[in-house]
């Protein structure tokens, strides 16, 4: 596999990477603890990292995964087109229907009958949800 990689780096370099500033959202999972790796094996946990068109308001969401106890942080990029969110431990009990039925009020429009992971995975389905919404109203406000 890692030398798969490594073949196609030069492609992904020239071609996915710059696609990435015109993305609303890029998902990354990174070690939390370096000294957990065994050679190319990480042993240990994982952090989520997600990078978000600023435009995307997520405030509100934010506070209620804090409020929720997830151990999250938050930043914009300089030019205020990015947010960072990074999550540095996975959640354990987040009720993911109810942070869809809370803040994506037209859900069933997006969705039918989803099945709602855990953890991290939980957590990229709501925000990758939540992102697709915001982005339909907004376009649907100015009619495009």
């Amino acid at each position: 596999i890692l030398e798969s990689l490594e073949k196609r780096k030069s492609d992904s370099e020239k071609y996915i990477h710059p696609q990435k500033k015109f993305s609303d959202v890029v998902i990354a999972l990174f070690p939390i603890d370096e000294s957990k790796f065994n050679g190319y094996q990480y042993n240990g946990e994982l952090g989520l990292s997600l990078a978000m068109n600023a435009s995307i308001p997520l405030d509100h969401v934010i506070h209620a995964f804090q409020a929720h106890g997830c151990d999250i942080s938050w930043d914009y990029s300089q030019d205020l087109k990015t947010q960072y969110l990074i999550f540095n431990k996975e959640p354990s009990n987040l009720d993911i229907n109810w942070y869809v039925a809370t803040y994506i009020k037209n859900y069933p429009e997006l969705v039918d009958q989803p099945q709602w992971q855990e953890g991290y995975a939980g957590i990229i389905q709501f925000l990758i949800l939540f992102a697709m919404s915001e982005i339909m109203q907004d376009r649907a406000l100015k009619h495009v």
